[in-house]
């Protein structure tokens, strides 16, 4: 979602935390709080400026985990311990 410039609510767990900071680029709920994503959903749907400015900064972020930055690191890894 982030790489397509939509805006990002997700639950607040570890993997959406290294991509998600609440209120800045997403919105993240407590897992299994349905009224709290309820709520969240809502703030999505009826403010506009919100939903614009999370999903610009998700953008950004988002631009951190591309192939093109990941890929060498990966490469490094393997090569490390796989050519040994």
């Amino acid at each position: 979602a982030m790489a397509c410039g939509l805006p990002v609510v997700a639950s607040d767990i570890k993997g959406h935390r290294e991509l998600v900071e609440h209120g800045v680029n997403g919105l993240l709920f407590s897992k299994g709080n349905q009224e709290q994503i309820a709520i969240l959903l809502l703030e999505m749907i009826y403010n506009p400026n919100v939903r614009h400015s999370l999903f610009t900064l998700s953008q950004n972020k988002i631009e951190e985990f591309s192939l093109s930055k990941v890929l060498p690191q990966i490469i490094k890894i393997y090569n490390t311990y796989f050519n040994k």
